[in-house]
C-alpha cells in the first residue's frame, strides 16, 4: 500500500512538471498575436489524432466499445478537463497576467479539499488543510506583486474561476469513479474528452472570438503548439488520470502546486533568469506543504522509532 501511495505522489509530480511547460510557450505564442484558445483547439484535435492513431495500431475494436458510465465520465470529463480548465486557464492569461492567473488558479487545491467530503466522501485531515492554506500562501509571496484585486478585469476573473471549477471538479470525478471500481484506460479517456472539449471550444470560438487570429499561424508556432499539446497533455494528463487509483484527489490538487516549482527551475535553464528572494521564500512555502501533504504519518512514527533505537544503541 505504502508503494501504491509512492507511486500515486510520483505520478502527479511528473504531471506538474510537464505541466510547467506551458506557461513559457503561451508566452510565445501570445506574442505572435494568436489567441491561446486556438492553442487548446489545436491541443485537443493533436490528443486525438495521437491516441486515435495508437488505437487503430494497437486496439481498433476497443474504440467502439462504449457502456454508458464510459460515456458520462469522457464527457464531463471533456466539460471539466478541457473546456474549463484548459479553456479557462489560457484565456485568463489573456487577460492578467502570468502572476495573477497562477494566484487565482491556485485556489483550486483548497477548492477540492472542502469538496471531498461531499463528492468523494473522504475525510481530509488537518494537515491537508495546512498544506493548501501554505500553497495559496506560497503561491501570493512568490508571484503576488501586480495589482490589487479591485483591478484585475471581471472578465479575467470569471474565466480564472471556471479553470477552477475545471480543475478542481475533474480531480473529484476522476477520483469518484475510482472509488466506485469504474477505472477507465487514461489513454482512452483522453482521445475521448479531448475530442469532444475541443469541438465545445471550436463552437465557442467561432461564436464569441472568431479565427482571424490563424493568419498569425506560422510553422515556428504550430512547432510550440506540438510542444505544449504533447506536454501538456499526451504526457501529463496520462499521468494525472493514473494517480487517481492511488491517492485521494485532495492530495493529488495539492500536489499539482509543484508546478510553480518546476515553472521556476524552467525559467533558470531555459532563460537564464534567476528567481527573487520572494519567489524563492515562495517556492519555499510551497515545498512545506507537499513534504506536509505527502510524509505519512506512519512514516514519522517509524523514523522516530528508528532515531530512538539508534540513540539507545549509541548509549
Amino acid at each position: 500500500m505504502e508503494n501504491d501511495y509512492g507511486k500515486g505522489i510520483v505520478l502527479v509530480l511528473i504531471s506538474a512538471l510537464f505541466w510547467a511547460v506551458m506557461g513559457p510557450i503561451a508566452k510565445f505564442i501570445v506574442a505572435d498575436n494568436v489567441s491561446l484558445m486556438t492553442a487548446m483547439i489545436f491541443r485537443g484535435l493533436f490528443v486525438f489524432v495521437v491516441f486515435l492513431l495508437w488505437y487503430l495500431i494497437k486496439s481498433p475494436k476497443e474504440l467502439l466499445n462504449y457502456t454508458k458510465d464510459e460515456i458520462i465520465f469522457y464527457s464531463l470529463s471533456a466539460v471539466l478537463s478541457v473546456a474549463f480548465a484548459g479553456g479557462g486557464y489560457f484565456m485568463s492569461l489573456e487577460y492578467m497576467s502570468v502572476a495573477e492567473a497562477m494566484i487565482l488558479h491556485y485556489t483550486f487545491p483548497m477548492v477540492t479539499i472542502f469538496c471531498s467530503s461531499f463528492v468523494t466522501h473522504e475525510k481530509v485531515s488537518y494537515r491537508e488543510i495546512t498544506a493548501g492554506i501554505l500553497i495559496l500562501i506560497g503561491v501570493y509571496v512568490g508571484v503576488g506583486k501586480g495589482r490589487n484585486i479591485s483591478e484585475l478585469p471581471i472578465v479575467g476573473i470569471l474565466y480564472g474561476i471556471i479553470a477552477v471549477i475545471g480543475i478542481a471538479g475533474q480531480a473529484l470525478l476522476g477520483r469518484k469513479y475510482t472509488l466506485k471500481g469504474e477505472i477507465y484506460n487514461p489513454m482512452k479517456t483522453l482521445l475521448v474528452s479531448h475530442l469532444i472539449g475541443a469541438i465545445l471550444l471550436i463552437i465557442y470560438k467561432t461564436i464569441f472570438l472568431g479565427w482571424d487570429d490563424l493568419n498569425n499561424v506560422t510553422p515556428e508556432i504550430l512547432s510550440w503548439m506540438t510542444i505544449q499539446s504533447t506536454s501538456g497533455s499526451v504526457i501529463a494528463y496520462s499521468t494525472y488520470f493514473l494517480a487517481f487509483r492511488y491517492i485521494p484527489a485532495a492530495i493529488v490538487s495539492l500536489l499539482c502546486s509543484g508546478e510553480m516549482i518546476f515553472a521556476m527551475l524552467f525559467t533558470i535553464i531555459l532563460l537564464g533568469v534567476y528567481p527573487t528572494h520572494n519567489q524563492i521564500l515562495g517556492a519555499s512555502t510551497i515545498l512545506l506543504a507537499i513534504a506536509i501533504v505527502t510524509v505519512r504519518p506512519e512514516l514519522l512514527r517509524l523514523l522516530k522509532k528508528r532515531i530512538v533505537s539508534i540513540h539507545k544503541s549509541s548509549v
